[in-house]
């Protein structure tokens, strides 16, 4: 992996932040008039987007769902490999290990996944930040 040098990569760190938040902000904004029920739901987005043309939340389920299946199996794929790494651990054995742990979380819903596992997920990057930031600061 190349990095730039240190104006282009903050120019670029600084467009991509730029762009980011203008992204939400529309997206905050169009949502901003749907109904109270709407916004309660799984996916508001799909309410959003059944103002467009009747077939849309379909196309957008769709696409979401590609994204999710995509993205979990690239997961998987990079966990396998991890574990692959363990003495006598096939990846067969590795992927039904993963398998039989997922399953039971899966069935806990999208809210609940995502109201979970995406704090928790930020708090272990913090962890990491610290951690990486101690070990910087006294070479560690």
């Amino acid at each position: 992996m190349t990095s730039l040098p240190g104006r282009q990569g903050v120019a670029g760190a600084g467009l991509g932040g730029l762009l980011l938040g203008g992204v939400v902000y529309l997206l905050v904004t169009a949502m901003a008039g749907l109904s109270p029920a709407a916004l309660r739901s799984e996916l508001p987005l799909l309410h959003l987007v059944a103002g467009i043309h009747a077939g849309m939340p379909r196309l957008f389920a769709l696409a979401l769902w590609l994204a999710m299946v995509t993205t979990a199996a690239s997961d998987l794929f990079g966990l396998v490999s991890r574990l692959n790494q363990i003495p006598g651990l096939t990846p067969v054995r590795a992927v039904t290990g993963v398998w039989v742990l997922a399953v039971p979380v899966a069935g806990c819903g999208f809210i609940t996944l995502v109201s979970w596992i995406y704090p928790f997920f930020g708090y272990l990057g913090l962890v990491f930040l610290v951690l990486a930031l101690v070990r910087y600061q006294f070479k560690i």
